[in-house]
């Protein structure tokens, strides 16, 4: 019985090391996200259309359509968003279209899920044009 217990003890301490390991990979991930330059994208300076962009950060990963119509930003889809509990983030889609720039506040509570979806939107618009 006690041979089961110490297998059980060090299967919890390695899923531990493990979850902390990719958190700190994926903390490193956001910092270096954060050092991004939201404001260089400027959809007044893009031809009409429809951009892809991808971004991830370890366990948050999202796919955004970013859509320019006449120098603005008219529609921030996010075709995908695999996240925790950052699905709030979100909301960051909206704020784009309002403020008409990438470079929006985050989401309190799902910071790293609402960097990765701007720097999707801003791989996009870097250069994500689709036909």
């Amino acid at each position: 019985m006690r041979k089961w217990w110490k297998i059980l003890l060090g299967l919890i301490v390695l899923l531990l090391v493990l979850a902390a390991g990719a958190m700190v990979v994926m903390g490193s991930q956001v910092r270096q996200m954060e050092k991004l330059d939201f404001s260089a994208a400027d959809p007044a300076a893009m031809a009409d259309g429809r951009y892809r962009g991808h971004a991830g950060a370890l366990l948050v990963k999202a796919d955004v359509e970013v859509t320019i119509r006449a120098g603005r930003i008219a529609r921030v889809d996010i075709a995908r968003h695999d996240n925790g509990m950052g699905a709030p983030a979100e909301a960051v889609a909206q704020a784009m279209v309002a403020l008409n720039t990438v470079d929006v506040d985050a989401v309190a509570g799902a910071t790293a899920s609402s960097l990765v979806i701007k720097a999707a939107a801003l791989n996009a618009m870097n250069g994500g044009k689709t036909p």
